[in-house]
């Protein structure tokens, strides 16, 4: 059974994601979200313009299950009605159409590139279950740290925008609806929720709560700062800390107990250089950068992946240019595209929308007749805001993402209709994460037991968001026989590439 105790009185759900905020000050239990009723509903939702998203053209209209009568003065359900949460789940005793939450600080120094693996070296281990044992419980203690920042304002701390807030309790919310599926799968957990409030003291008071030593899972937080508290708990204490948010790995040393969610920096690198080598040939790909310290260190993950790809320790870097930062002016491409028939441009910057905009314009205008060009660009891409979005359509743009939700799949939409019916809102990315996430570790757990870190790289899953492929991210310098502890962490090392068409971004097959 998932227990989950009531330490304070309820209220009422509401239809909108800043009155679910408010709910997040009761969110010590299961019951921090709860389904929407006895209210009258505001205009359903309309599809967005044509030329917006993929979510937009596609997705059909969500529908309540309950309406008013006026002639009888209440509501009536209509089909099923809305469900109601019980404040305690029981289980059974013993399994936006894109990801624009990519947490790379603007500015920020990766850690250092490790040196390329030679083949003459012994290569590691295929999988760390060589090296782990099975030790299942009878029940599994979960907590989930998340920044619900319940009665925080922002004037009393800068982390408090609603949108941390938000995504904590559409990621909590997705996590309670994954229970009712595990519970016909047999797992039998114990869950609570605790807020971080975004604040590095209350998350050193967390990890000194004796429900965190109790623990085998630890789900959160969602900051930098608090991470570092909670891995290095997790690490002293033999627990497993699931970071569902950021994708920065060099916040802590190595720490075999750490799984990573979001794909690191290097990931996406690499994902981005294996689909250009794909389509194109080396000597038709082209690195184009600015001089300054992250974009250098992702220039160096590119071309490693491509190093790798090629197989031959002698084989000839991608070309790269690096442009001036002083000023735009003298941004010349035409020099560096002239006489291809097809180029493939990778740009690995984000920081400065206005840089991205006057260079893609100026490949626009470079580009000669017949010429294909294909640009390749970085996650924060997608939220740039009053951007020319024909440069995307143009270029063939693309990109990398964390995730990506298909408008046409029945389980996305099928999900999207059911957090509309427990919480009266539509489901943000946020939602789906959480809802993935526990499905994929309450089966782990169910399977492998606490130590089921050691089992992921042989458990690749798809899910609604995204494809789960966990890799143990080994320290540089480490040998085979030294990979147990050596390892820096465990990271979902899948990256989705999704390209511009049709105005709007897509999954590129």
């Amino acid at each position: 059974m998932i227990l989950a105790p009531n330490r304070r009185q309820l209220l009422n759900g509401s239809k909108h994601l800043f009155v679910l905020a408010f709910i997040a000050f009761f969110f010590g239990a299961c019951d921090a979200l709860r389904p929407a009723q006895g209210q009258q509903p505001a205009a359903a939702p309309k599809p967005a313009p044509a030329a917006s998203t993929a979510e937009g053209r596609y997705f059909e209209e969500i529908r309540g299950t309950k309406v008013y009568d006026p002639v009888k003065r209440q509501w009536v359900s209509v089909s099923t009605g809305v469900k109601e949460k019980m404040d305690t789940l029981n289980w059974k005793v013993v399994q936006n159409s894109y990801q624009t939450l990519t947490n790379f600080p603007q500015h920020f120094v990766p850690q250092p590139v490790a040196e390329i693996p030679r083949p003459d070296i012994t290569p590691l281990s295929t999988s760390t279950s060589d090296f782990a044992r099975i030790e299942k419980k009878d029940q599994y203690q979960i907590v989930a740290a998340l920044p619900f920042l319940a009665g925080v304002a922002e004037e009393n701390n800068p982390n408090a925008e609603g949108s941390v807030s938000r995504w904590a309790i559409n990621f909590y919310g997705g996590m309670k609806l994954a229970g009712e599926q595990l519970t016909d799968e047999g797992v039998n957990l114990y869950v609570e929720a605790f807020d971080t409030k975004a604040d590095e003291k209350v998350m050193e008071s967390l990890v000194r709560n004796p429900v965190f030593s109790r623990s085998d899972v630890i789900i959160g937080p969602y900051r930098r700062d608090n991470i570092r508290i909670a891995a290095e708990f997790a690490r002293a204490g033999q627990k497993v800390l699931v970071s569902p948010y950021s994708a920065v790995s060099s916040m802590v040393g190595n720490n075999p107990n750490l799984i990573q969610v979001n794909p690191s920096l290097e990931s996406h690198c690499r994902a981005l250089m294996r689909h250009a080598r794909r389509d194109f040939a080396p000597e038709d790909i082209l690195i184009l950068s600015r001089e300054n310290p992250t974009e250098k260190i992702c220039v160096e993950y590119l071309q490693k992946a491509n190093l790798e790809m090629t197989g031959a320790p002698d084989a000839l870097p991608v070309k790269e240019h690096v442009f001036a930062t002083a000023s735009y002016a003298g941004i010349n491409v035409a020099p560096l595209i002239k006489g291809k028939d097809q180029v493939a441009l990778i740009i690995p910057s984000w920081a400065e929308p206005n840089f991205i905009f006057f260079l893609l314009r100026r490949i626009v205008e470079a580009r000669s007749e017949g010429q294909t060009v294909v640009v390749y660009g970085m996650p924060q891409w997608m939220e740039f805001d009053n951007f020319e979005y024909e440069f995307f359509e143009k270029l063939n743009v693309r990109v990398s993402s964390n995730g990506y939700l298909d408008p046409l799949s029945p389980e996305v939409r099928t999900f999207r209709q059911r957090y509309f019916d427990t919480y009266g809102t539509v489901p943000d990315l946020a939602a789906f994460q959480g809802y993935d996430l526990m499905l994929y570790l309450g089966r782990m757990l169910k399977e492998y037991g606490r130590f089921f870190q050691f089992f992921l790289d042989v458990n690749p899953a798809q899910q609604l968001h995204t494809r789960y492929e966990f890799q143990a991210i080994p320290a540089p310098g480490t040998t085979a026989d030294d990979r147990l502890n050596q390892i820096a962490r465990f990271e979902n090392t899948y990256v989705n590439i999704l390209e511009f068409r049709e105005f709007q971004f897509q999954l590129l097959r």
